[in-house]
């Protein structure tokens, strides 16, 4: 089990802080050997039970003394951590000042990194490293290494020698995210002995030979880093890898590639005049200058807008106003027509009146209504009759006199609203409608001016229209939320003024690529055959295809598909290509990976098997199958006599782990997960069989991959989605 101290904890009280409800696991008594114990905060302690753990991480300024820990796969001391008076029964790791203090024990073997040190009174049962500028004031009772910038002030027992120093361990893992202008490289170091990393980076371009770099200097010890790159062309496979330097050398990560989508956007808005019917019009805007482009008429005045991400559907709220119902409606991008939905109502049956809309990216569609809540809208509820209503949800009470004239949220889905007025607007929290903040713009125009609504676009510029109700036209804004600033891009006096805006964002797929399937094969006349296809960026409606026909697909994830190939295509020995195919906008087809129908079984050596027959007591007529057969493929008649290899070819074992593993285990079923990771993740990892920070960090960057919890440890879920 792995726990995760979230707040400040007394040890005194150890035997409860195990259960406390603030950890992520719970457990009804102390940790065990089999448990990762990893705290985040500061604790601190007087005293204690001992325990006993599989690992224990201080990552939080903590002071620990009279405790007893042991660990059977070592401690790790971070961020100014300490023993005081207490035993660490096993190996130690100290990193950024943190000290193996006054009347500490490491009964096992210690090495101090950064600026750690075994302090006055504090000992080393075993041998001790001392890397980079840390210090033994204390007493080493084996040997000693130090680095030529480390001191040695207090008492080795064994030999003294100079650490040997060895290039860093580089691990590249997948980036964050990608626009058409800049990525986020992400990489992990880890130093196996002697020196700090210096630099850290990224070399990256079209191909493995890359070509560019983004790198920067710094102080590193085994950590994840993160470095942005740009820019990028749209709709462009790149290779990357990252890479350390330390005194030693350089090392370097495993090649990725990531590819860039072209995202285009549309910006739509309504104009208007309160009161009206049929005036107002749907128009295209050109966010760069203001220009219009009339569509048509919608028939109803609208105060806010919003696409659907999923659908793509244009929907628009009208608060009641003249003749003109209150209400949610549809806009038909073509013609401009509106089509009324419903009254929006809450479940007490008051009718609320929205100012503008906005999904947030888990498809819910918010508003923000004239008595001061935000609601969540059930578009379930509206079918478009005359009495539907569509009911709302209230999240909470935005606790403002300020009608909500724009309401927008970021990709990130951060929630903003604008008001009565250009020169303010706040920052919601959109699970509970609470106030955030509350800045004010540096430059607004101090003229009476009001936003009328608000939309982002693809690099999250926000955009909306500034009205003066009593001196039309508006003109198009773009608004920064860093440095609080208007810019005008313009007016159009087409538009008497712009009621509502938002902006259709449209994402081109990219092209998949294919890295493997399993099986890559199948014997002729086998019944239907479930393939796992893997790569990347493949989406929901990604198609794996068998010689450019489309197979059944199941999505598993954005790097797996499974397919079903039916027996009809096993019919015949030969080879079919297998492909994976993303629709438009943009997509296409991948690169081909072979499957082969055998006509039998294929020996190891790759060559057909000779034959030989075990012949049974014969009957009347004499059907000859392959070994295991009850009757034939062919005749449908009882076997009688079988054959099977003359110089039978015993399969290798599947690769099975039926064991939890976790950082120090060894062994054959360590040696099957580095062989998985190599396979699934395209590694390089050394088939050693020795789980070491290497492969934990491996199995980290998988398990982040596939939204699993990130502990390094395969357990049954981990396993369960490798295939083990």
């Amino acid at each position: 089990m792995y726990y995760n101290a979230a707040s400040n904890y007394d040890w005194n009280t150890l035997t409860n802080w195990w259960t406390d409800s603030n950890f992520t696991s719970q457990a009804s008594s102390l940790p065990t050997v089999s448990d990762d114990v990893v705290i985040s905060q500061s604790v601190s302690s007087n005293s204690g039970p001992a325990i006993s753990v599989n690992t224990l991480s201080l990552n939080g300024t903590s002071d620990i003394s009279s405790i007893t820990v042991t660990v059977a796969n070592g401690a790790t001391l971070n961020n100014s951590s300490a023993f005081y008076n207490s035993t660490i029964v096993g190996d130690a790791t100290f990193f950024d000042n943190s000290f193996n203090s006054t009347s500490a024990i490491v009964t096992g073997n210690a090495v101090f990194n950064d600026s750690s040190y075994n302090r006055v009174n504090a000992t080393v049962s075993g041998n001790g490293t001392f890397n980079d500028i840390t210090a033994n004031n204390g007493t080493v009772s084996g040997n000693a290494c130090f680095a030529t910038t480390a001191t040695n002030t207090g008492t080795v027992l064994g030999s003294i020698s100079v650490c040997s120093i060895s290039i860093p361990t580089v691990i590249t893992t997948t980036y964050l995210e990608t626009n058409t202008t800049s990525v986020d490289f992400q990489g992990e170091i880890n130093i196996t002995g002697g020196s700090a990393v210096t630099t850290i980076g990224f070399q990256y371009g079209l191909t493995d030979s890359y070509g560019s770099i983004a790198s920067q200097a710094g102080t590193y010890y085994s950590e994840s880093f993160s470095i942005s790159a740009s820019p990028f062309v749209c709709g462009t496979t790149y290779n990357y890898r990252a890479f350390a330097t330390n005194s030693a050398g350089t090392g370097y990560g495993n090649n990725l590639t990531f590819s860039t989508q072209c995202i285009t956007s549309t910006l739509y808005g309504v104009d208007g005049v309160a009161g009206t019917v049929g005036a107002p019009n749907l128009y295209t805007i050109n966010p760069d200058t203001g220009d219009t482009t009339l569509i048509g008429a919608v028939g109803y005045y609208i105060t806010g807008l919003v696409f659907s991400p999923l659908t793509g559907t244009l929907y628009g709220v009208s608060g009641n106003s003249g003749n003109n119902p209150n209400g949610l409606f549809t806009i038909n991008t073509s013609t401009g027509a509106g089509t009324y939905l419903g009254i929006i109502k809450n479940g007490g049956g008051t009718i609320v009146k929205f100012g503008d809309i906005s999904f947030r990216s888990n498809e819910a569609l918010y508003g923000e209504a004239n008595d001061g809540n935000l609601y969540t809208v059930d578009l379930n509820s509206c079918n478009g009759t005359s009495d539907t209503d569509c009911l709302v949800t209230k999240i909470g009470n935005v606790n403002l006199s300020v009608y909500g004239n724009g309401l927008a949220f970021d990709s990130n889905d951060n929630l903003y609203m604008f008001g009565d007025a250009d020169d303010t607007y706040w920052k919601l929290n959109p699970d509970t409608g609470a106030v955030i903040s509350n800045p004010s713009f540096s430059n607004s125009s101090g003229q009476g001016y009001v936003i009328g609504a608000a939309t982002f676009n693809e690099n999250d510029l926000l955009f909306a229209p500034r009205v003066n109700y009593g001196n039309p036209p508006s003109d198009l804004i773009r608004i920064n939320l860093v440095t609080n600033t208007i810019t005008s891009m313009g007016e159009n006096a087409d538009m008497q003024y712009i009621s509502a805006l938002a902006f259709y964002i449209l994402s081109e797929n990219l092209v998949p690529v294919l890295t493997s399937i399993s099986p890559t094969s199948a014997i002729l006349n086998d019944g239907d055959t479930t393939i796992t296809a893997t790569g990347t960026d493949f989406i929901s409606s990604s198609v794996v295809k068998w010689n450019g026909t489309s197979l059944a697909t199941t999505y598993i994830s954005s790097t797996e598909l499974t397919a079903i190939v039916p027996s009809s295509n096993l019919l015949v020995a030969g080879t079919a290509t297998v492909t994976v195919t993303n629709p438009a906008p943009g997509g296409g087809t991948s690169n081909t990976i072979t499957f082969t129908i055998n006509a039998t079984p294929v020996s190891s050596s790759g060559s057909r098997p000779k034959t030989t027959r075990t012949v049974i007591p014969p009957t009347t007529t004499e059907t000859i199958c392959p070994l295991g057969h009850l009757f034939s493929t062919t005749t449908g008649l009882p076997c009688t006599s079988f054959f099977s290899s003359s110089t039978p070819t015993i399969p290798p074992m599947a690769c099975l782990i039926t064991l939890t593993l976790r950082q120090g285990n060894q062994g054959e079923q360590v040696k099957c997960l580095q062989t998985k990771l190599n396979q699934n993740e395209s590694l390089n990892l050394s088939l050693d069989g020795i789980f070491g920070p290497i492969t934990k960090s491996a199995v980290m960057n998988f398990q982040r991959l596939h939204n699993l919890v990130v502990d390094g440890i395969v357990g049954p879920m981990t396993r369960g989605v490798m295939g083990m």
